[in-house]
């Protein structure tokens, strides 16, 4: 079985969302992870690699990428959300 692990990072950025239905589909994203791994993206800017690690990893759900890491084959773990404006 999976663990998607949620940083007190991540948590405290999704008080940046605003609607219901966005903070919806950030989650129903993020639960794929598991059963769809390549649904996220390796091509992360730079200034995030630095802020998050090399190993960072994204999924957009406009206008926020999700940044999050695989901890193993079956485990993810969620560092933030970060506005895509925002991401260089």
């Amino acid at each position: 079985m999976s663990d998607i692990i949620f940083t007190e990072n991540f948590l405290e950025d999704m008080l940046q969302v605003r609607t219901q239905h966005l903070e919806d589909a950030i989650f129903e994203a993020i639960e794929l992870l598991p059963y769809v791994p390549v649904l996220g993206s390796r091509e992360v800017p730079a200034g995030l690699k630095r802020s998050f690690g090399a190993e960072a990893r994204k999924i957009s759900i406009a206008p926020f990428d999700v940044i999050y890491v695989p901890v193993n084959k079956d485990d993810f773990l969620v560092l933030g959300l970060v506005h895509q404006r925002a991401a260089r």
